[in-house]
């Protein structure tokens, strides 16, 4: 094989290699990018939830209903309630949820370290 053959074919090889090397930096970082940009749509979001679920609390002194308040609100509010909400108590125990798949069973501890808690005189009352 002659040099230059062999010199263009190795620079093929680098170029190539740079440029599946960008293509999955580009890749992993756009996702990542996404993902925090949709997290912190959806953490603003929780954080309403949070404030009106806190209102309830207050007023009614327990979790009863809280469903019920949620679908009732839901009217006003479209676009912000279009999503999935689920209330935990104190014990993990989901006391709201807007598909009622969850209603009664025990969230993981891992999944409420990233919600948002719902506090009653400034004391954690849910997540």
């Amino acid at each position: 094989m002659r040099l230059k053959t062999r010199l263009t074919a190795s620079f093929l090889l680098v170029i190539a290699a740079a440029a599946a090397t960008t293509f999955l930096f580009v890749r992993a970082t756009t996702e990542k990018e996404f993902r925090s940009f949709v997290y912190s749509g959806d953490s603003e979001k929780a954080k309403i939830y949070a404030l009106l679920l806190s209102g309830y609390l207050e007023q009614k002194g327990a979790w009863e209903g809280a469903g019920d308040f949620i679908s009732s609100i839901q009217g006003g509010l479209d676009n912000l309630l279009a999503d999935r909400i689920a209330v935990a108590d104190l014990a993990g125990v989901v006391v709201a949820d807007t598909s009622g798949k969850l209603l009664g069973t025990i969230h993981p501890q891992r999944h409420l370290n990233h919600g948002i808690p719902v506090s009653v005189g400034g004391l954690k009352a849910g997540t």
